[in-house]
């Protein structure tokens, strides 16, 4: 009596449950994921939300009150100076001033500060999104940029970084408008990492304090191309090494941070653009030249008249 036995290949079955299994794993990574960045953007907006309503507040109250004493005492100041004598009346009335004076310095710091609050949480608010469309599958990279104002954005965010450093930032812009397609988070990402790279070279810098620090802000156009050029006089670098910047996992700094500049530059060339390192050597000067192509504006035909 003889014994059949039939085998049956598997192998693709298994491969197909294997796919579907790390498939329901990613989506509820993503599902996960997104969920996580809800949360963070609600509360995010919540901080953003406070912040402008205190930075676009009013006069506060106290300016009010003090302004109203001080032409109190003005008006009583024969009684005033009787009471207190003159030196002491005049030693308070300059101490009211005074307090109005710090009050009003005070108020003008919170504002800034609570300026820039809104500014960075509209940045994370975008990157929260950048990362949402990440986990779509759908990034917009056509949307409309002022280098300008995204320039802008960026040095004010990290003001701060300048200030501290004494740095004095210097701008040559010679177009009133340089409008761009792009992604506007990924941009701004690339040139805030370029400010921090040139803060971080200023503190690795052996320059006396007394010597100028300058980051000068250069933006042009030729045809249909801006050119952004940043230059600082922190530390330069040997000519060879301008390339070698832009490897993956490159760095030249104790502590990395930021995109580095290899992210940078697939940023920009998925802009269509271009980004190089340029110095005349160590103790000289760095610079980043950023190209970029200008939004091309697509003109309406004019219907032409009838003149019989």
């Amino acid at each position: 009596m003889g014994v059949v036995e039939n085998f049956k290949d598997i192998t693709e079955r298994k491969k197909t449950e294997e796919f579907e299994r790390q498939a329901a794993v990613q989506r509820g990574r993503i599902d996960m994921s997104n969920n996580i960045l809800h949360d963070i953007g609600n509360a995010i907006t919540s901080i953003g939300t406070s912040s402008v309503k205190i930075s676009s507040e009013q006069e506060w109250d106290e300016f009010h009150s003090l302004s109203q004493l001080t032409r109190f005492l003005s008006s009583r100041e024969e009684a005033l100076s009787s009471v207190l004598g003159e030196e002491k009346a005049g030693y308070l009335m300059k101490y009211i001033e005074i307090l109005i004076e710090n009050l009003q310095n005070r108020a003008k710091r919170y504002r800034e500060i609570f300026t820039k609050v809104t500014k960075s949480v509209s940045h994370i608010n975008s990157i929260l999104d950048l990362q949402r469309s990440y986990a779509k599958g759908s990034i917009v990279t056509d949307g409309k940029l002022d280098l300008i104002k995204l320039i802008g954005d960026a040095l004010f965010m990290i003001s701060s970084s300048f200030e501290k450093r004494n740095i004095i930032v210097r701008s040559d812009i010679s177009v009133k408008s340089a409008v761009i397609s792009g992604d506007h988070t990924r941009m701004l990402q690339v040139f805030i990492n370029i400010l921090k790279n040139a803060c971080e070279a200023f503190d690795e810098s052996e320059k006396p304090e007394t010597e100028e620090r300058y980051l000068k802000i250069s933006i042009s156009r030729s045809e249909d191309k801006f050119r952004i050029e940043l230059e600082d006089n922190a530390i330069g670098f040997v000519p060879d090494m301008a390339e070698k910047f832009f490897n993956k996992g490159f760095t030249s700094k104790s502590r990395d941070s930021g995109l580095g500049l290899h992210e940078c530059r697939s940023i920009i060339e998925s802009h269509n653009g271009s980004i190089k390192m340029e110095s005349a050597g160590k103790g000289t000067y760095a610079r980043v030249v950023i190209i970029l192509e200008a939004e091309i504006k697509t003109k309406k035909n004019t219907p032409l008249k009838n003149n019989s």
